[in-house]
């Protein structure tokens, strides 16, 4: 009687804990590949239930002989999902009543169990080593589907290293909840097969990713406006962890991309070019390719890290640099104060009546520089004269010259009255206007790097001292002066 009330208490005490580890971890219970294998497994539980309702001197010796069974219901496990399924969970649950987890049965109290205990225990422990040798046996089915599990979770999530998707709290998590309960040599070996094959896994969506950036970047219309929009199209964070690997796609975006930045660099470029061409004096197209260059100036400055924007500044420079030298060099070789003969300095009146230094050459270069033409005419008789007006023809102003001297008997010079209907209305006006180029530069270095002379640095306020007029105001003259033009 005692040894009767002793294996009910030993089997009951093992259901609860099966019945608790069952519902703690229902992941790792049973699942199996089909309903087929389901409805089997089905059959063995009912079985052992009705063997465990039995109290036949035989019934041990009938549960025992399903050890076979338990074996081939255990080969019918799905590996391929998480999590990893734990032997005292699908123990339990085949075994019903005939699971019994207590401890080793020893010389010593092994005569004090009785045979139902003992067949129990025999089942379990069977059990145990049959799902744990099945489990190891069949590792790269599990590994198979770890990496389908990775390239699904790798899709949404950052891409780390390949062990670390192996082995990180996602893979514990999902695989083999609480490490204990599954076999070290069966964690190992899967990890270690994880490892080995999850990087090209994880490079598949790498490439996936770096593929989208690339179609999204070739979509990008070829025009500098939307170049400056997109930034000129740098890598867009792929989420890739694993330093190697994100180098790897770093290189293969910039390859694909280069050819479109080049592209687009190449055509403005080319455009720029055709807008200066040989010219010596500046005209619409140049003031277009100007505006054009001075928006790409702006933006370099918060965008120095754009090769392309870059690019095109340099090429900006350079062709502005090369025109200003030629447009001076020729204005000069047809206009420059040496063409006139005779004192190599000029003086205009001001406002106020006196008598400013007019630094001529520099004047006849800036006037280049914007887009007018300087003449000069010097008749065998009476005095010589200068003619403004925008090089692609239009109204034009003539100021005639007369010598007089200056201070310390100095002999320059002197501007006379304007003649013509143009925007500025006064020679002191207009010598002030075109002293400084629309963009405000100053040409007399390019003057003097030329080897021609240059007078005393005049400014706006100093020739215009007492005028009304602004420097916007002389700007606005000058630009529907030049509208004016046919």
């Amino acid at each position: 009687m005692i040894r009767q009330s002793l294996s009910r208490f030993l089997i009951s005490a093992s259901l609860c804990v099966a019945a608790t580890a069952s519902s703690a971890f229902p992941d790792a219970g049973l699942r199996f590949r089909d309903d087929g294998a389901a409805t089997q497994a089905k059959g063995l539980q009912q079985r052992f239930q009705q063997l465990g309702g039995e109290r036949g001197a035989d019934g041990p010796a009938r549960a025992a002989r399903l050890s076979v069974e338990v074996s081939r219901v255990v080969g019918l496990l799905d590996l391929s999902r998480p999590a990893i399924p734990k032997a005292a969970n699908v123990c339990s649950e085949l075994l019903g009543p005939w699971y019994s987890a207590g401890p080793p049965l020893l010389d010593t109290n092994a005569a004090q169990v009785d045979a139902r205990t003992r067949a129990a225990r025999g089942l379990t422990l069977g059990c145990w080593n049959t799902v744990n040798a099945h489990l190891l046996a069949n590792k790269d089915v599990i590994v198979a589907g770890m990496l389908g599990w990775i390239a699904t979770w790798s899709a949404k999530e950052a891409i780390g290293a390949a062990r670390g998707w192996c082995t990180g709290y996602g893979a514990q998590d999902n695989w083999w909840p609480l490490r204990s309960f599954y076999p070290d040599d069966l964690i190992n070996a899967v990890i270690a097969g994880c490892t080995a094959r999850a990087g090209a896994v994880l490079a598949k969506t790498a490439e996936a990713r770096i593929q989208t950036a690339i179609a999204a970047a070739e979509r990008t219309d070829r025009t500098l406006e939307a170049m400056v929009a997109a930034k000129w199209l740098p890598m867009p964070d792929l989420r890739i962890g694993d330093p190697a690997l994100a180098r790897t796609m770093k290189e293969r975006y910039e390859a694909a991309v280069l050819p479109i930045r080049r592209q687009v660099t190449d055509e403005i470029v080319e455009k720029l070019e055709e807008a200066y061409g040989g010219k010596t004096v500046a005209d619409k197209l140049i003031r277009t390719a100007r505006q054009a260059c001075n928006e790409v100036w702006s933006k370099t400055l918060f965008s120095s890290r754009d090769d392309g924007m870059r690019a095109i500044d340099a090429s900006c420079k350079s062709m502005e640099a090369a025109f200003v030298k030629r447009a001076c060099k020729a204005a000069l070789d047809k206009a420059g104060i040496e063409t006139l003969g005779g004192p190599k300095l000029m003086g205009v009146p001001r406002a106020n009546g006196t008598l400013g230094p007019v630094d001529y050459n520099t004047m006849v270069c800036a006037a280049a520089i914007d887009g007018f033409a300087v003449t000069t005419s010097t008749p065998w008789f009476g005095s010589p004269s200068i003619m403004i007006g925008p090089a692609r023809g239009g109204p034009s102003a003539t100021m005639k010259l007369r010598r007089t001297s200056r201070e310390g008997g100095i002999e320059i010079w002197a501007i006379g009255d304007l003649e013509g209907k143009i925007p500025l209305t006064t020679a002191s006006d207009l010598v002030g206007c075109l002293a400084t180029t629309l963009d405000r530069n100053d040409p007399t270095p390019i003057v003097r790097g030329l080897g021609f002379a240059t007078g005393a640095v005049v400014t706006l306020a100093d020739l215009m001292s007492g005028s009304s007029l602004t420097t916007f105001a002389c700007r606005d003259a000058k630009l529907r002066w030049l509208e004016t033009a046919s």
